[in-house]
C-alpha cells in the first residue's frame, strides 16, 4: 500500500515536516511509533541500531488553540541500553509486528491517528519484507496498543 504514489508522497512530506527519516529503505534497523491528534499535537518515538549501539529519539509537538500548525516543543536523542532495545523489539516480535494487518476498516471524525513502522535490513522470514507499517485511527485493538505502548516509556528513559 505504501508503494502507491499518492501515499508515498504524503509519507515523504510527513517525514520532511517532522524532520524524520524515511524508513522504507533506511539501511539500518529502526522502529517508529507516531501519534497525531485530529485537533493538533503529535508525538514521535524512534529507536534505531547504530553501529551496535542503540539510540532513541523523542519529539513532542503541540498546536496553538484554533490552529492546525504543530510546533516542536521537545526533541531529544539519547543512547539507550541494549536491554531497552531488546525489550521493545522482542515485544514487537511477540505481538507479530511483521505480520500484523497494516490497516483495518475503522474510521471516524476527531480522534487520533497511530502509526507503527519498522525497517530491518534482514528480510522477515514470514513476509520476506524489510519494511512494515501499521496504521490505525483511535485504536481499540489491545495488541496494537500494547506494541505502541512499548515506545511511550522512552520519554522517561
Amino acid at each position: 500500500m505504501i508503494s502507491l504514489p499518492e501515499i508515498q508522497e504524503r509519507y515523504q512530506e510527513w517525514s520532511r515536516e517532522r524532520e524524520e527519516p524515511v524508513l522504507i529503505n533506511y539501511g539500518k534497523e529502526a522502529y517508529r511509533f507516531s501519534w497525531s491528534h485530529t485537533f493538533g499535537g503529535a508525538e514521535v518515538y524512534r529507536i534505531e541500531k547504530k553501529n551496535n549501539r542503540y539510540s532513541a529519539t523523542v519529539k513532542i509537538y503541540v498546536s496553538a488553540f484554533g490552529t492546525y500548525e504543530d510546533s516542536l516543543v521537545h526533541s531529544s536523542e539519547k543512547w539507550i541500553s541494549e536491554a531497552t532495545w531488546i525489550e521493545i523489539t522482542e515485544g514487537l516480535n511477540e505481538n507479530s509486528f511483521w505480520t500484523y494487518p497494516p490497516t483495518i476498516e475503522r474510521r471516524g471524525l476527531d480522534g487520533a491517528v497511530w502509526s507503527l513502522e519498522g525497517y530491518n535490513p534482514t528480510k522477515n522470514k514470514c513476509t520476506r519484507q524489510n519494511y512494515h507499517n501499521i496504521g490505525r485511527w483511535s485504536p481499540i485493538d489491545s495488541i496494537f496498543v500494547s506494541m505502541c505502548d512499548l515506545f511511550m516509556n522512552l520519554k522517561e528513559r
